[in-house]
């Protein structure tokens, strides 16, 4: 691997951190929201450098720009006479708003407007440069050690790490824990409706209608969890 990946490395161990869940499937879901919020804020920025190949790189008036009187001599300019951080602002906001409006996953937003405020700042700095590499994809003007390329890849060994932690020693399935849970929501149910029967014909008011209400908030609780293992079983499959 190009040494550019080294510093990078701890990408991996963060993606793993926020995509592991409780279960296979639910990993799995949280994992391809986490990688689709930072591809969408790759291909943002991406769009940007398609317009503007140098950013807001700034260099010392000279050349053909000093000769025409276009600037003074020692002032430092944009490399790219067409570029105004204007453009780069206005992307900046509307794209955060977007997000931040949108009902997308919590996960998804959260990598995508943590990855698109990191790729933006580095395209606005004007001691930074372009993203680029000097190992060529070969199409799309990718490189495979430019900074986004990085990140997405190390992601997604991050991400595969989060679901193979599911998988060992021990698999802690979506479908598995969906029967379980089921079970326990059926049984609790079941208690629940008998112990408010035997409350509402007893003879008088007494404390065992706080243990009726327990009951009931124990079996929403079960049928919360069958939910979320519905979820996450569908990523299993």
């Amino acid at each position: 691997l190009p040494k550019s990946y080294m510093g990078y490395w701890p990408n991996v161990a963060q993606f793993c951190f926020f995509s592991v869940a409780l279960n296979t499937g639910s990993t799995i879901q949280i994992t391809l929201q986490g990688l689709v919020g930072t591809w969408l804020a790759t291909v943002n920025v991406w769009i940007l450098y398609e317009f503007f190949p140098n950013a807001g790189e700034m260099e010392e008036c000279a050349g053909a720009a000093l000769k025409a009187g276009l600037c003074a001599a020692g002032e430092m300019v944009y490399m790219d006479a067409h570029y105004t951080p204007i453009y780069a602002w206005i992307d900046f906001i509307v794209f955060s708003l977007i997000l931040l409006v949108s009902s997308a996953p919590t996960n998804m937003i959260m990598f995508c407007l943590s990855y698109h405020v990191m790729f933006m700042s580095g395209f606005l700095n004007p001691n930074t440069g372009p993203v680029s590499g000097t190992i060529p994809v070969g199409f799309a003007d990718l490189y495979w050690d430019s900074e986004t390329m990085i990140i997405n890849l190390t992601s997604v060994v991050g991400g595969f790490l989060a679901v193979l932690a599911t998988l060992l020693p021990r698999p802690l399935l979506n479908t598995k824990g969906l029967r379980e849970n089921s079970d326990i929501a059926a049984a609790g149910l079941r208690d629940a409706w008998l112990t408010s029967l035997d409350y509402f014909c007893g003879p008088s008011r007494t404390p065992a209608r706080f243990q009726v209400a327990a009951k009931i908030d124990a079996s929403f609780a079960s049928f919360e969890r069958v939910k979320a293992n519905v979820s996450g079983s569908w990523f299993e499959h």
